[in-house]
């Protein structure tokens, strides 16, 4: 990260750099604190034992999370957003139907197409017992 960005030092786990805790923060950095479990993206190195990460691509995740969830959340997120926004070209106002909706991506792509503002989210699933999860 360029010297003017804020960033923090974290303790790597997992390509998705899913982290057990932030270590050190740049005296700018917002997000995240030290002690912080965090998840994010990093295009190189995320097997290192500590990275350099920009403090915008880090978010805290819940403590009932393990970490293998957190290491799996960007790749779901970044999939179903992909295809909203690239595939799909969803814009405000528009319609989405999601297969699979009770899936990680699916799931996913229900909440990215909320946020940005589709008018109508619709989601399949195949059994009731999925349906109830997205009740």
């Amino acid at each position: 990260a360029p010297a003017t960005t804020p960033a923090a030092r974290t303790r790597a786990a997992s390509p998705a750099a899913a982290s057990p805790s932030i270590t050190a923060t740049a005296n700018a950095a917002t997000g995240v604190k030290v002690g912080d479990r965090v998840v994010g993206v990093i295009r190189f190195g995320a097997f290192a034992s500590a990275l350099h990460i920009d403090a915008r691509y880090l978010r805290p995740f819940p403590d009932h999370w393990s970490f293998a969830q957190a290491a799996a959340y960007p790749v779901q997120a970044i999939t179903a957003l992909y295809a909203l926004r690239t595939l799909g070209g969803l814009q405000q106002g528009g319609s989405v139907l999601v297969h699979s909706a009770a899936g990680g991506v699916g799931l996913a792509a229900l909440h990215i197409a909320a946020r940005m503002g589709a008018s109508h989210v619709l989601g399949t699933v195949r059994s009731p017992n999925k349906a109830q999860l997205l009740e």
